[in-house]
C-alpha cells in the first residue's frame, strides 16, 4: 500500500539530530525510520546532517578530548562552529605574536618627510607625517645662506620643545634624523645657523 508522506507530520529537526546520533528510544527510532523511508524532504535533511557529522569528525580527529565536548548536546551546525572556534583559539597566540611583530617592525621604519617653508601662513604648506614613527626631514638648501653648520628645533603647537638636533647637508639637501617618534598634532620645525639666528620655520602635522 502506498503511503503519502504529507499524511504523516515531519519529525522535528531536533528529533532527526537525535536519530543521527543514535540517541532515540527504540520506538521513536522505528517511527523516524519509517517516515524517512517515504519522505524525500527528510531524507535530504538527514543526509545534510550526516555530511556535517563527517566534516566535524575530520576537523577534530587530532584532538582526542574535544570530539566528546563538541558533540554533547549541540546541533550539528553549532558543533561545526565550535570545532572551528577551538582551532582558531589554539592558533590565536601565534597569530597575536605575528601581528605584534609586524606592528613593531613597521614602527621602526623611518618615514621621509619633505619640509616646505611657510609663506604668509598658508596652511597648505604644512607637511604631513605619521606620529610615533622615526622621521627623516628633508629641506632644500638652495635658498639658504651658506653657514658652517645647521641645527634644528622642533616645538609643539604650544611652543614646548619636542626635539632638537643637527642637520646634515648633502647634495643640496639638509637631512634631519629624528630617531624617536613625536606625538600627534601640529609641530613647528625651526632651522637655525649654529653661529647665527633663525633661518626658516616649517609646519609639520603628525597623525
Amino acid at each position: 500500500m502506498h503511503v503519502h508522506p504529507e499524511l504523516h507530520p515531519h519529525p522535528a529537526e531536533e528529533t532527526l539530530e537525535e536519530y543521527a546520533f543514535n540517541r532515540l528510544a527504540e520506538a521513536e527510532t522505528a517511527a523516524v525510520e519509517e517516515h524517512i523511508l517515504i519522505c524525500s524532504t527528510c531524507q535530504e535533511i538527514f543526509q545534510d546532517m550526516d555530511e556535517y557529522i563527517l566534516v566535524m569528525k575530520a576537523a577534530t580527529a587530532e584532538y582526542d578530548d574535544r570530539p566528546r565536548l563538541a558533540w554533547f548536546g549541540m546541533p550539528a551546525k553549532l558543533a561545526w562552529v565550535a570545532a572551528t572556534a577551538v582551532v582558531f583559539l589554539l592558533a590565536l597566540p601565534g597569530l597575536t605574536k605575528a601581528v605584534g611583530w609586524w606592528r613593531a617592525e613597521q614602527a621602526s621604519i623611518t618615514v621621509p618627510v619633505v619640509l616646505a617653508a611657510l609663506r604668509g601662513g598658508d596652511g597648505a604648506t604644512i607637511s604631513q607625517g605619521p606620529a610615533g614613527r622615526p622621521l627623516e626631514l628633508s629641506i632644500d638648501s638652495a635658498d639658504l645662506p651658506a653657514v658652517s653648520a645647521y641645527r634644528v628645533e622642533v616645538v609643539n603647537a604650544t611652543g614646548q620643545p619636542a626635539w632638537s638636533g643637527a642637520a646634515t647637508l648633502s647634495n643640496g639637501t639638509l637631512s634631519v634624523q629624528i630617531p624617536h617618534g613625536l606625538k600627534p598634532g601640529t609641530h613647528w620645525v625651526r632651522l637655525f645657523a649654529v653661529q647665527g639666528g633663525l633661518l626658516r620655520e616649517f609646519g609639520l602635522r603628525l597623525r
